[in-house]
């Protein structure tokens, strides 16, 4: 299983400190959801997915919304869908980042391939 999360670099432009401070935001953030989705119940283990999701995040840390930007073949995005809709709220933003920072959108890969 893997579950990826970055920031897209041109979303904003912001300071090094405060660069620092979302990424390990979106780290700790990739790292939760990759246990979420390694423990999922309901995934059929006998078939590959591989889905992106965009997620956007309010800075409380509130999903404002969700969109399946990729889809390998015919998967099942059922499990993807229900480990985002039950997992948000998350922790705010840090406090240190900017105070015009409104939302953050993060994109997350999640996989699965079957040998």
């Amino acid at each position: 299983y893997i579950c990826r999360a970055h920031i897209p670099a041109d979303v904003f432009d912001i300071s090094r400190q405060e660069e620092e401070s979302l990424n390990t935001y979106v780290n700790t953030l990739s790292s939760i959801l990759h246990e979420k989705w390694r423990s999922q119940p309901n995934i059929d283990r006998r078939n590959n997915i591989q889905t992106k999701v965009l997620l956007k995040l309010d800075k409380q840390g509130n999903l404002i919304c969700s969109a399946i930007v990729k889809t390998f073949k015919n998967t099942d995005n059922s499990p993807v869908l229900s480990l985002i809709n039950n997992f948000f709220p998350y922790k705010p933003f840090p406090v240190n980042t900017d105070s015009k920072l409104r939302s953050l959108d993060i994109e997350v890969t999640f996989e699965q391939e079957v040998s």
